[in-house]
């Protein structure tokens, strides 16, 4: 069922592409809570990633795009130090929320050597199941 949506996903991707047709760019709200320094980094990581992202477009967090674009709801606290006190591990919680429905949520552990990665599991998520398929309404 996973690959059959995956493979519908990228049908609906490539259809306009493939027609000459330009795919507009998803809009997506991205909100951080986070207090950390590991959190900041994994923050910026994702806007970084969708602003240089051909599908997604970041518009501004006001209470009118919330309810009509995806919303990554990204929060952070510190898990971990390392023997030196630097902070080493954060736990990460990412919500992807649209019209007060909520499509996905993941939880993971970020440790300071895979940010970068980290942040692209998040964006990787808008193009996978359920996420994907809003993002791909919302245009």
């Amino acid at each position: 069922m996973k690959n059959l949506l995956l493979s519908l996903g990228f049908i609906t991707i490539m259809s306009p592409i493939c027609a000459g047709q330009s795919n507009p760019k998803a809009k997506i709200v991205i909100s951080c809570t986070t207090g950390d320094q590991l959190g900041q980094a994994l923050c910026r990581r994702v806007q970084d990633a969708i602003a240089q992202s051909p599908r997604f477009i970041e518009v501004p967090d006001t209470e009118e795009n919330e309810e009509k674009y995806v919303t990554i709801s990204i929060v952070t606290v510190e898990a971990a130090r390392s023997t030196e006190g630097r902070q080493s591990e954060v736990a990460v919680s990412v919500a992807f929320v649209m019209n007060g429905m909520l499509l996905q949520h993941n939880v993971q552990a970020c440790d300071s050597f895979h940010i970068a990665a980290c942040a692209g599991d998040i964006v990787t998520y808008l193009d996978s199941g359920s996420v994907g398929k809003a993002t791909n309404k919302s245009r």
